[in-house]
Formats: structure tokens, C-alpha cells, sequence
């Protein structure tokens, strides 16, 4: 719940305590950043179903990645970033499974 998160919160003391193991810091980054992530997705993608998708999947990249980030205060734009990167890698793979399926059905038209 987000009013479980300090309004004054510093992200970059919740980076470095999360990177430490501080299961509670990464949960608190974690429920601070969501609606964020939630609205930035759900601008690019247009679509609230595949917006709440690609936002659970970046965070739980984040949460996997967080060790490599190596400046704490940069961890808003690794995070946009890696949001950026979950959104067109699911575009692409989306663009690449229609345009194959058409492919499939025009080759299996043209053979009968």
C-alpha cells in the first residue's frame, strides 16, 4: 500500500540498504516506484492490462539487477530505462509473432 511509504523517502539510502540485503529497503523501493513505473508504461503502451504486465516484469528485474547498479542516485533513470527496455522488447516480440503468423498464413494460402 503506498501509504505504507514516507512521503520524504530517500530513494538512494533505500538503493544502498536494498543492494546490502535489506529485504524491507527493497520492498519499500519497490512499493514507492510502482505507480511510477504503472503510469509511465501505461503512457507508452496505451493498453492498463499490458501496463500492469510490463511494470510487475521490470520490477522484478530491478529487484534481480539491483546489485549491478553502482551509483545509488542513478537509480531512477537505470529504472526508466530498464522500463523502456521491458516495453520494447515486449513490442518487438509481439510485431515479430504477428508479422510470422501472417507470414504462416499467406505461404499456407498460397501452397492450397
Amino acid at each position: 500500500r503506498q501509504d505504507d511509504v514516507e512521503p520524504s523517502l530517500d530513494i538512494a539510502q533505500l538503493v544502498v540498504a536494498a543492494q546490502k540485503g535489506d529485504w524491507r529497503a527493497l520492498e519499500m523501493l519497490m512499493r514507492h516506484v510502482y505507480p511510477e513505473v504503472l503510469r509511465f508504461l501505461g503512457r507508452l503502451s496505451g493498453d492498463a492490462e499490458l501496463a500492469r504486465d510490463l511494470t510487475q516484469e521490470t520490477l522484478w528485474t530491478v529487484s534481480r539487477e539491483l546489485c549491478r547498479l553502482k551509483q545509488s542516485d542513478a537509480f531512477m533513470p537505470w529504472l526508466y530505462r530498464i522500463a523502456r527496455n521491458t516495453f520494447y522488447s515486449a513490442h518487438r516480440k509481439h510485431t515479430l509473432r504477428r508479422t510470422l503468423s501472417l507470414d504462416w498464413l499467406v505461404a499456407r494460402l498460397g501452397n492450397d
